[in-house]
């Protein structure tokens, strides 16, 4: 309108003929719609925005308009889709699935004392980047076993290997394929990142919290990534404790040089939340002390040593040597948590997990070492008011589980 007026107002200016407006305003569409081909792989519009070096950053938009300025990460966020719609999809035949499976629950839980799980305890623990060095392939730890309470406790309960979806990040896919049982394979390519760009915007969510009447979560760290405060509102949950102003996290003691909040920090932070009221809760943690970056001048000693495969010199030699100490320190806030929450009067099962591998094996081929290196450590335990409350023996399965 104000150009309109200043060429009214000041002169004619030189006009382009209407064909010629024509195929301007076509090109202009073409150019625009060209956005909704932005995440497919294959698409020419996605090469040559590769080209541009642009980066499709979902987990953070700031951050992402930083790095792509904000067209483009705009651009980046118009072409989403949640999933393909299955073949055969309707409500006759999902209203059948569904009587398939009560049906097979109600022979399930035929033997079962309890009517109602959210009478209990339950509390999910994603333990940041922790996976068993010993597992990398051709790489050999010394040292001794950092791990030792790991290893003897999985044997006496539910535990094995979890097949992470992925590797050196990626942590919110897993805290939310745990949380809703739903796996991302089945979610669009166009849609990496499902706390950013699909649960904001969802009018319901169904998640394993919702079965208690209190929920909590715990994240010793900012809560801007991944869209994690609007999630957790979203989801459910009563209180959040994090670095951003939420619920205060009262315990934030590190180890030595690492500027991560420990995870025996962490764990006194679970305990003093279940001694709250009120009891049958749901807690939902992510730890911190493992994350990135892994660095030798964090611990004052390094006890492992690694050789062999997995790293191409001696900083990234250093870097691996840095993480299993960190590790090994988690080993051991574990083992004291696990005493402690065993002498709770309150019915408490733990789901522990590790997210995925650290970034830091080098020179390992993903085509030949894809499953190991997705490989984390996982198990299942319940303490012994919950054991007397369900009457159940502690089992020793050893599977293989997705988050």
């Amino acid at each position: 309108v104000i150009f309109a007026w200043v060429e009214h107002r000041y002169g004619k200016p030189t006009r382009f003929s209407v064909g010629a407006r024509i195929i301007v305003a076509v090109f202009a569409v073409l150019f625009l719609a060209s956005f909704t081909w932005a995440n497919h792989s294959k698409s020419i519009v996605f090469k040559q925005l590769q080209r541009l070096d642009d980066t499709p950053y979902f987990y953070s938009q700031i951050r992402g308009a930083r790095m792509n300025g904000t067209l483009l990460q705009f651009a980046n966020n118009v072409d989403v889709h949640v999933m393909t719609k299955p073949t055969g999809y309707t409500k006759a035949r999902m209203d059948q699935i569904e009587r398939r499976y009560a049906q097979a629950g109600v022979k399930i839980n035929q033997q079962r004392t309890h009517q109602n799980v959210g009478k209990q305890n339950l509390v999910f623990v994603l333990s940041e980047s922790f996976a068993d060095p010993r597992r990398v392939p051709g790489m050999k730890v010394s040292g001794g076993d950092p791990l030792p309470f790991l290893h003897q406790f999985k044997q006496r309960t539910t535990s094995g290997l979890m097949i992470s979806s992925g590797y050196g990040g990626g942590t919110a896919n897993m805290e939310y394929q745990a949380l809703t049982g739903l796996s991302i394979a089945n979610f669009s390519p166009t849609m990496p990142t499902p706390y950013s760009q699909l649960v904001p915007y969802q009018r319901r969510t169904f998640t394993i919290n919702r079965l208690f009447h209190y929920a909590i979560g715990i994240h010793p760290f900012t809560a801007n990534l991944y869209s994690r405060k609007t999630v957790y509102k979203k989801f459910g949950f009563k209180k959040f404790y994090h670095f951003d102003g939420g619920n205060k996290i009262t315990y934030k003691s590190k180890i030595q040089n690492n500027p991560r909040v420990s995870d025996d920090s962490t764990y006194k932070e679970i305990d003093l939340n279940l001694h709250r009221r009120p009891h049958g809760k749901f807690i939902q943690v992510a730890t911190m002390q493992n994350h990135m970056p892994y660095r030798p001048e964090y611990y004052h000693k390094r006890q492992y040593h690694v050789s062999g495969r997995g790293f191409k010199n001696a900083d990234q030699q250093g870097q691996i040597e840095a993480y299993i100490q960190g590790i090994h320190y988690t080993d051991q806030a574990l083992d004291g948590w696990i005493h402690q929450v065993d002498e709770m009067k309150q019915p408490t099962t733990i789901v522990w997990y590790g997210d995925h591998l650290p970034g830091i094996y080098h020179g390992l081929p993903m085509s030949k070492y894809g499953i190991p290196l997705h490989e984390t450590d996982y198990f299942i335990y319940s303490n012994k008011a919950a054991r007397r409350m369900n009457k159940d023996r502690l089992t020793a399965q050893h599977k293989i589980v997705g988050p």
